[in-house]
């Protein structure tokens, strides 16, 4: 019997237990009392008492375990040789899922705990202690300091003010001594056509010139200078109210909705399941909108704008911001990271998706504007390029679902013959293991080792050994080959297997591919993975002898068990220096056959699964609630979590305080409490029932949340109810909780009169604007327009975020409108056209926030997903929505006006659509001339193409998009720099020829 030791003590080997045979070595099991009391009752349905506490697993794993056929014990197989050794040293780990939440209200709060440590007081609405009650010497600088603080930041206002005032005035006053000349209304007869945009007698833009004929009077160069100021000013301006819309599109996706699923034995628990994938629904839907909104909204605007003919300036942006999106803002990322560091694209087969579709849409567009129908749009044409975003949508959900991964969908008859497996049978495998080894082991356990059981054998590598068997023994496992051929494959019987740590050891068969005729010696040894000789195992090296006519020998590695928790982890035993003996025998060859094997450690010490008391709780107003958190299945080691509450109905800071922080157990501590302060105010009374929620998140390594506890995915909650008026609730509760909730409205007040609040200081508040620096005062100053107008935009907390992504929605359009009509001026005072201006000014402008946001999560995150993994997406979404839908209301609009004179007026390149297009179109329709548009989506397209293969390339030799040695950075940097150049420079070239 092997030496015990504690669940705390560092891991050490045991000599006696990991040489003996049988039966494994026994462990002493620590029980060690609650030392916390629990003070809310526990509510729990006889179907939860089955067998074990169920540890949270994946559900679509256990289901596929539930479901296959037994093919044998999964003690009986622990050490049976597995096809191919794993892929790489990472911990076998099931994944996370949900947990259930029983139904039902309980008066489970209490008069609290006398514990000195959860005497948490209730806070109550009272008045904030008068500053006169302060300490004279800390009030008088206290109001020193936020009084100067203030009349420095309503200094800036009124100098804004003033200057605007100043400005305008002046300028109108001016205007009005201008004559204003006579333009002619009919320009059909000009051989050049209408002016453009700064010439004189020119049709004015949307918002500019504000000054119209008197502004178009001054000089070129200087108006080119202030549309330059203004155009980068806008910039900011779109940074600014962008930031918001992110906010509400943040607050949109982290939105949840309560599903009830059946857990077991018909009872169905409560769930909070996310409403938005944050894989696919989030990020090629609001996230991707959110990213792209000036590139789509300009285009749209264009178009609306311009009657409904097509403009140079909406798709060369969206053409122009994809370049630089996928090669400038890759090329930083890459560069960004220390030498030797590299970033992966976690979700490929995603990646892989909108990569395709992201190419797949600019040849789409090159097809539609000089294949199909060469210079015009079709409805059929729109349509189908507005329907690519669902697809895409649906595309990428399947692959993120694992619809494309063949390891998941190749083997249709495996999967028809699966058989139920219940509660019973898993418990009777729990129970044979336990027999053989010893020790109970937790459920999840069990579900993971008959997971690995039921998969199959890869086939590649059953192919390849019968292969080598088949051509070496002619098709019999002992026959000669044909020709005579006496060579003996000596080898492990498989390429990986599996043991539990409480094992003891593992037995390794070593076999020969025909009867010797002689002796033949082969050496033995292990060597590390992950697993570490001395902590997990126990080194072993010798040699092996074979007699003539033997064909089997056993290899016995000792496993090291101990009470610590640890993630799976694999070593390997290879085989080398075989040899026929005596060295001088010549009728005997002997070769390798499979010379290594990996045996991966499964670990059976679980820190814990932990999960609330309850899964819902009626609060007592004014009374601190006490939550208790139980840790089941295991105790091994110190492990914590995180936890905070979650605003529903109930408002934070007035109905609870909001709380959070991490909830730390010690090694075999089972239970741990939280206290939330519950307010108490007049109001109440008139206030229906209100909720929040208390969630566990980021627990330590190993540990998992009861997903038949109120746990889901990645986190475990509670819901606590404040119980209001039940008259009021009962006749009007969904009309208060929704629109007229007290405490609700008092919070939306404070925080939009906080969002005013923040643009009225320099850095967002008295404090911070102490220490500004002249570069904060100067960023100030420049964007307290745009601060102070922005902030109207309703906070996120109202109607779950969609008013303020409405809002800010709005405002973009409004700034992008701007920023079309400075673009349209500055291109047409310099003498450039409008598609330059694009794929320059305006592209550059609507990313530079986008590369700044790609550099910092290239550095900070552990993957390259948010860096560079949804350019490819943002790219696909410009062109289907940003060119999709203007061109569907465009053809709509036209197939249903048909020619008219206002079209056959109409011009490009100098020349009469009625002289161009009418000869091919009779019936008319949106014209979008291809022009150098389309020679910019080929050179784009052509540039997209190689860019992601160089990103396949760097993921097989460097390891990962992101980083690698530093001197590969900088040249593939730099050649996706060069090749973003030989866009811009092709499209200028195409565009001024």
């Amino acid at each position: 019997m092997g030496a015990s030791t504690s669940c705390g003590d560092l891991r050490k080997p045991c000599s006696t237990c990991a040489i003996e045979a049988a039966p494994p070595p026994q462990k002493m099991q620590h029980t060690k009392t609650d030392q916390t009391p629990v003070l809310l009752s526990v509510v729990r349905s006889s179907s939860q008492l089955d067998v074990d506490q169920p540890s949270r697993i994946d559900e679509q794993t256990e289901q596929e375990v539930i479901n296959r056929s037994p093919v044998t014990t999964a003690a009986e197989a622990l050490t049976m040789p597995q096809g191919e050794p794993p892929p790489s040293p990472h911990p076998i780990s099931p994944p996370c899922c949900a947990t259930g939440v029983s139904a039902g209200y309980l008066q489970a709060m209490r008069g609290g705990d006398e514990d000195e440590n959860n005497n948490v007081e209730a806070f109550v609405d009272e008045p904030e202690p008068a500053p006169e009650d302060m300490p004279g010497d800390n009030k008088e600088l206290e109001a020193i300091d936020t009084k100067r603080e203030t009349l420095r930041a309503s200094a800036a206002l009124l100098f804004v003010v003033f200057v605007w005032t100043v400005v305008l005035v002046t300028l109108a006053i001016m205007q009005a001594s201008w004559k204003e000349p006579d333009c002619p209304t009919d320009w059909s007869d000009s051989p050049s056509g209408p002016p453009r945009a700064c010439e004189s007698c020119a049709e004015d833009l949307v918002f500019l010139p504000w000054f119209s004929e008197w502004e178009r009077s001054w000089p070129k160069p200087l108006r080119a200078v202030l549309y330059f100021i203004g155009l980068i000013w806008t910039f900011l301006g779109i940074g600014i109210v962008c930031d918001q819309f992110m906010e509400s599109i943040d607050e949109i996706t982290r939105s949840q909705r309560v599903v009830w699923m059946e857990v077991r034995d018909g009872a169905k628990h409560r769930f909070h399941v996310d409403v938005w994938n944050p894989t696919v629904d989030a990020n090629l839907t609001l996230m991707a909108l959110g990213s792209s909104a000036p590139e789509i909204l300009l285009a749209v605007i264009e178009v609306r704008a311009g009657s409904y003919f097509a403009g140079e300036l909406g798709p060369s942006t969206i053409v122009g911001s994809a370049a630089f999106n996928l090669l400038v803002i890759t090329a930083v990322c890459i560069t960004a990271m220390p030498d030797g560091e590299v970033r992966r694209i976690r979700q490929t087969h995603v990646f892989a998706v909108t990569a395709c579709f992201s190419v797949w849409a600019y040849v789409w567009m090159l097809i539609v504007l000089t294949q199909h129908t060469p210079d015009k749009v079709d409805i059929g044409e729109a349509v189908v390029t507005f329907l690519m975003f669902p697809l895409l949508v649906g595309f990428a959900y399947m692959a993120d679902r694992g619809y494309f991964n063949p390891r998941l969908h190749t083997d249709d008859n495996f999967i028809a013959m699966r058989s139920q497996r219940s509660e019973d049978q898993i418990a009777t495998e729990t129970a044979r293991i336990q027999a053989r080894f010893g020790k109970q082991l937790p459920r999840d356990v069990v579900l993971r080792l008959l997971k690995q059981n039921d998969e199959p054998e890869k086939n590649s590598k059953v192919a390849t050994r019968k292969a080598v068997i088949r051509k070496v023994s002619g098709g019999s496992a002992y026959s000669s080959a044909a020709g005579g051929n006496k060579q003996v494959l000596i080898g492990f019987e498989g390429a990986s297997c599996r043991v539990l740590e409480c094992a003891g050891r593992i037995l390794l068969k070593v076999t020969a591919s025909r009867p010797p005729t002689t002796a033949i010696s082969v050496r033995y040894s292990t060597q590390d993975g992950t697993a570490k000789a001395g902590v997990r195992y126990q080194r072993t090296a010798g040699v092996l002898s074979f007699a003539a006519n033997e064909v089997e020998q056993i290899i016995e590695v000792p496993i090291i068990d101990d009470e610590v928790w640890q993630p799976d982890e694999y070593f390997r035993c290879m085989l080398t220096d075989v040899q026929v003996v005596p060295p001088g025998v010549k009728q005997q060859e002997a070769q390798l056959g499979i010379s290594t094997t990996t045996i991966t450690v499964i670990n059976d010490d679980m820190p814990g699964t932990l999960s609330f008391d309850v899964e819902e709780v009626l609060a007592v107003e004014g009374r601190p609630l006490t939550i208790g958190v139980a840790r089941t299945d295991g105790k091994c080691g110190k492990i914590s979590c995180r936890y905070t509450t979650v605003q529903r109905t109930a408002t934070a800071g007035r109905d609870y305080q909001p709380v959070e922080g991490v909830l730390e157990f010690e090694d075999g501590e089972t239970h741990k409490t939280i206290t939330v302060p519950i307010g108490h105010h007049a109001k109440r009374h008139s206030e229906c029932d209100e909720t929040f929620l208390v969630q566990l998140s980021n627990p330590s390594e190993g540990v998992r949340f009861d997903r038949h506890a109120g746990g889901f995915a990645a986190n475990a909650t509670c819901e606590v109810i404040i119980p209001g008026n039940k008259r009021v609730a009962r006749y009007y509760g969904w009309f208060l909780s929704t629109f007229l909730n007290y405490d609700r409205y008092l919070s939306h007040r404070d925080q939009w009169f906080e969002r005013f609040r923040a643009a009225f200081y320099c850095n967002g508040s008295p404090e911070d604007q102490s220490v500004a620096t002249g570069k904060d005062w100067f960023f100030h100053f420049a964007s307290l327009t745009f601060k102070v107008c922005f902030s109207v935009v309703p906070p996120t907390s109202i109607a779950g975020g969609w008013l303020c992504f409405v809002s800010a929605l709005g405002m973009i359009g409004l700034v992008t409108t701007l920023v079309a009509d400075l673009a349209s001026l500055l291109g047409c005072c310099l003498g450039i056209s409008d598609d330059i201006t694009a794929i320059t000014l305006v592209a550059l402008g609507t990313s530079l926030p986008d590369t700044f946001a790609s550099r910092m999560a290239a550095q900070e995150d552990e993957t390259a997903d948010n860096s560079i993994g949804n350019i490819t997406g943002s790219n696909s979404v410009n062109v289907f929505l940003g060119l999709g839908l203007p061109w569907t209301l465009a053809a709509l609009h036209w197939q249903m006006t048909g020619v008219n004179s206002e079209w056959k007026d109409r011009r490009w390149d100098g020349r009469r659509y009625e002289e161009l297009y009418l000869p091919m179109y009779p019936e008319g329709g949106f014209i979008v001339p291809a022009g150098s548009l389309s020679a910019s989506v080929a050179v784009f397209s052509t540039c997209a193409a190689l860019c992601i293969g160089l990103l396949a390339l760097r993921r097989r030799f460097c390891g990962g998009e992101l980083g690698g040695p530093k001197l590969t950075q900088v040249r593939d940097g730099g050649l996706l720099i060069f090749l973003w150049f030989v866009y811009l420079g092709a499209s200028i070239a195409f565009s001024v020829s």
